[in-house]
């Protein structure tokens, strides 16, 4: 069974990415809507000496995790 929320179905409204923020790292955002609701997301990936990429941080409405 997939993960889902039971309201509305969630819509990529914006999105960018810078890709030089640093050697070997991928900065972006979305903003994202749910119904009435609009939300923010920002994530970093970086490449690792094995060549694959990772998470490194995530914010979501400006409440981060890493």
């Amino acid at each position: 069974t997939p993960l889902r929320s039971l309201g509305p179905r969630p819509v990529l409204r914006r999105c960018s990415v810078q890709t030089h923020p640093a050697q070997d790292a991928v900065e972006a955002f979305a903003t994202i809507a749910t119904g009435a609701r609009v939300r923010a997301m920002a994530f970093r990936l970086e490449r690792g000496a094995d060549r694959r990429w990772r998470c490194a941080a995530v914010e979501l409405d400006g409440l981060g995790t890493t």
